[in-house]
């Protein structure tokens, strides 16, 4: 909610400004690199289909998120596509939060523990991911319910390899790198750059880091 300044050298002139992961549209921007959400929501669809279990009931772990339209688009691809094409399939949203006395960690635990016909719990955010697999871990779970997280940080990479998370869908941050220098110098060299950069969605899936 803070307002936010274009930085500007000794000389008072804006310098040219790239912004990833969250648009900016009070700021003048040279480029945005980001996700294209509705793409995001489709590809998750797709591996929570390709990894229902026989309950056909999928946990979700959701955090609120006000009015923030990338989630809402997000959401929206994935529960349509998922409706079009496994109507059958039952979703269960989990609103991961503190409650009382609890720490979000406890609370999962226990929302987790009780939950019946426990086979496939997917996260759509980093934070989750690494609390709904320290969840599992604790239960005696690991290896026995299927997790879909997202993220790129080592400790989901980690679960990952440890194969307490079944399969991880993250963007390709080195590529955003890349990518917001290439803009840079595109703009040094020819005035102008593209308003409007998307990042590459990766899904690693345990057969194939095997």
């Amino acid at each position: 909610n803070e307002t936010l300044e274009v930085p500007k050298n000794r000389n008072g002139k804006p310098i040219p400004l790239i912004t990833i992961g969250n648009y900016l549209p009070n700021m003048q921007q040279l480029s945005f690199i980001g996700v294209n959400f509705s793409e995001l929501g489709k590809i998750t669809a797709t591996e929570i289909i390709s990894l229902i279990g026989k309950s056909k009931k999928v946990v979700l772990l959701v955090s609120a998120q006000g009015n923030n339209s990338s989630y809402s688009t997000m959401m929206n691809t994935l529960l349509n596509t998922i409706a079009g094409e496994r109507p059958e399939i039952l979703i269960k949203d989990i609103l991961v939060h503190s409650e009382s006395n609890f720490s979000k960690e406890d609370y999962l635990r226990q929302r987790l523990a009780s939950e019946e016909g426990l086979e496939l719990i997917v996260s759509l955010s980093e934070e989750n991911t690494i609390l709904v697999a320290q969840s599992i871990r604790d239960l005696n779970l690991a290896g026995k319910v299927k997790i879909l997280g997202f993220g790129d940080s080592d400790d989901c990479r980690s679960y990952f390899e440890k194969n307490i998370v079944t399969e991880l869908i993250s963007v390709k941050t080195q590529e955003i790198g890349q990518k917001a220098m290439e803009e840079l110098f595109e703009y040094i060299n020819n005035g102008y750059a593209n308003s409007y950069v998307s990042a590459e969605i990766e899904v690693l899936r345990q057969e194939a880091a095997e």
